[in-house]
């Protein structure tokens, strides 16, 4: 190849990463921007429901304000450190793209991925105590996600670590992939809660439809509610990070600043959800148990003996007993303690 064709082509590879970096900066400020809309809308909610709800009510409007300050440190810090690249150091021999490769080692990287992290873990607790409402507290179904968001922890701490020694200034010199190895377990970790609580939905959806109806599930039951409720925005903006930086692509610092922050923005959702009481909450999983009983009559036209048929689901936000009978062939339903004149019925 012509040296002149070679250099040309690395130019245009820098001048190429230069400005997604740009653009990365951009967006990130967008979704900070997302981010503190959605957590002023929520915490007024959450103000206003703290007189019926007290506990429930602080105990998330500090969640959301420790996420709301970790995430907006980090914004301030990675804004600081591009200033620096785009700024201060524009003249770096490959250019702002490679500083910020480099950039390691300075304090203002290590505070955003500590603080990044941070909001990443948070994220994976919300998610395993909604995953423990939804499947009425079953402490072994919890044992895998539990296992998988200790691994998170590990992965990520021992990275923390490696980043701070000296010498390392950039995440290719860290031994054993420990940044796709974190990134890779995170992922897997989020991914298995959210399945588990997006599965209990969907069952809990058919069940429901077969006694209600579906016209009185389709607000709240939707397709919607149930990525919203399982969290799994941030399962899919981080996968398409880790391929993007498995491929060495430029789009990777878009796809990092964008997954930075729906840590926060996916569980601020799910808040948002609580405290609109379009939820499930802690102090309504109780269960519903809705029996189906079949007549005498019906049982011996067929041949067969009176049998009862019964399943279980959670409650939802602020239930009213009632009792709804239908027949339909012989049949009476019974549902006890389930409002479906409301938005109680939402999951």
């Amino acid at each position: 190849m012509d040296p002149s064709t070679s250099s040309v082509s690395a130019l245009y590879a820098h001048s190429r990463a230069d400005a997604f970096d740009f653009y990365a900066n951009t967006i990130h400020a967008l979704v900070y921007g997302v981010h503190a809309t959605l957590f002023f809308i929520c915490f007024i909610a959450l103000v206003k429901r703290r007189r019926t709800h007290p506990r429930q009510s602080y105990a998330y409007i500090a969640y959301i304000l420790t996420h709301f300050v970790f995430a907006t440190t980090a914004f301030a810090a990675f804004s600081y450190i591009a200033q620096v690249a785009f700024v201060v150091r524009p003249s770096f021999p490959e250019g702002p793209h490679d500083y910020l490769m480099n950039s390691l080692s300075y304090w203002s990287l290590h505070v955003v991925y500590i603080l990044y992290m941070c909001t990443s873990w948070l994220q994976d607790l919300l998610l395993i105590w909604r995953c423990c409402m939804f499947w009425n507290h079953n402490v072994y179904v919890l044992i895998v996600p539990f296992a998988l968001v200790l691994a998170s922890f590990a992965t990520g701490s021992v990275y923390l670590v490696e980043i701070g020694r000296r010498g390392v200034t950039s995440t290719q010199s860290l031994p054993f992939h420990l940044f796709e190895t974190y990134w890779a377990v995170e992922i897997t970790t989020t991914t298995v809660i959210t399945t588990m609580i997006a599965g209990k939905l969907i069952y809990t959806r058919c069940q429901l439809k077969t006694v209600i109806g579906k016209s009185q599930l389709k607000p709240y039951l939707t397709v919607a509610a149930m990525v919203i409720e399982s969290g799994i925005l941030f399962s899919v903006a981080a996968l398409g990070f880790l391929v993007s930086y498995a491929c060495q692509s430029p789009f990777q610092s878009v796809a990092l600043c964008v997954v930075a922050q729906i840590t926060s923005i996916a569980p601020l959702l799910i808040i948002l959800r609580v405290a609109q009481g379009d939820s499930i909450t802690q102090e309504t999983s109780q269960e519903v148990t809705i029996e189906l009983h079949i007549s005498d009559d019906t049982a011996s036209s067929v041949g067969e003996q009176c049998t009862t048929r019964s399943w279980t689901a959670p409650t939802l936000e602020e239930p009213q007993p009632h009792e709804v009978a239908g027949r339909e062939a012989n049949k009476v339903i019974h549902i006890t303690s389930l409002d479906v004149s409301s938005r109680t019925i939402a999951v």
